[in-house]
């Protein structure tokens, strides 16, 4: 079988309960032995408190009721113990996707294994890199549109103001003769042509 397979989330569920019957089954055959042990073989503890409540509930209950008890109980306590560590790395991952998502794309989770956990904890600290450079080009896109349209209203505004400035001039009557008309006209219609050039190549 391939090893890759081995070391699945399924495959650790799987040992966690076959582990957890095998222990829970020694402990309940140890048990059995002690309890046998402290009230059949051993002549010293039949006066022992102990050994009559052990004796009223083996009569009154039953030792098969008793043993599936102890047995169910001891299986979930070692089956508890046994898929700890899986339980604490999901809750790792769950944390770490709270982290990224509050405190923003800087955090990561550590990949501590190589099964579907540590490939999900891989594939989530891949998109928070791809989320953070996406937020970081966002940001510098802004920054270049921002500057873009300072650079870009500066540039127009200025030959703008200067035919503006002339127009006023003659408009207000302020021209003595015909020829500075033509010459104030003239820087204008020049001034003109530079801001239709900017705006062509703005566009």
């Amino acid at each position: 079988m391939n090893s890759k397979y081995i070391t699945t989330i399924r495959w650790k569920f799987i040992y966690a309960f076959l582990l957890s019957v095998l222990s829970g089954g020694l402990l309940l055959f140890a048990g059995y032995q002690l309890v046998n042990f402290m009230i059949y073989l051993n002549p010293v503890s039949e006066s022992a408190p102990y050994s009559r409540i052990l004796r009223w509930i083996i009569n009154h209950i039953g030792s098969m009721p008793l043993l599936t008890a102890a047995g169910i109980i001891s299986f979930l306590l070692f089956f508890f113990i046994y898929t700890r560590k899986v339980v604490l790395y999901l809750e790792e991952i769950t944390k770490g996707i709270r982290e990224i998502t509050s405190s923003g794309m800087s955090h990561r989770i550590e990949v501590r294994t190589t099964d579907e956990l540590g490939v999900l904890a891989e594939n989530i600290n891949e998109m928070a890199e791809r989320l953070q450079h996406s937020v970081e080009e966002e940001r510098k896109a802004v920054n270049a549109k921002n500057d873009l349209i300072t650079g870009v209203s500066h540039d127009l505004r200025t030959p703008l103001t200067s035919v503006l400035g002339f127009l006023e001039y003659i408009e207000q009557d302020r021209c003595q003769e015909e020829v500075e008309i033509r010459y104030y006209v003239s820087i204008a219609y020049n001034k003109s042509l530079v801001l239709r050039k900017l705006i062509d190549d703005l566009f």
